[in-house]
């Protein structure tokens, strides 16, 4: 399940257990709503800018 408060096309920020894994868009296929991944957060680079 997933929780969209955008309009199709928005960027947004996709959690995992609180933490950035991932950026996308939301989409629309055939009235259904979808997530497109448009990049993967590499997990030992995002530890290294805390």
């Amino acid at each position: 399940m997933i929780e969209l408060d955008r309009l199709a096309g928005e960027p947004i920020d996709i959690l995992v257990n609180g933490k950035l894994v991932a950026r996308g868009e939301v989409i629309v296929i055939d009235e259904n709503f979808g997530v497109r991944i448009i990049e993967m957060i590499d997990q030992t680079t995002a530890k290294n800018t805390k």
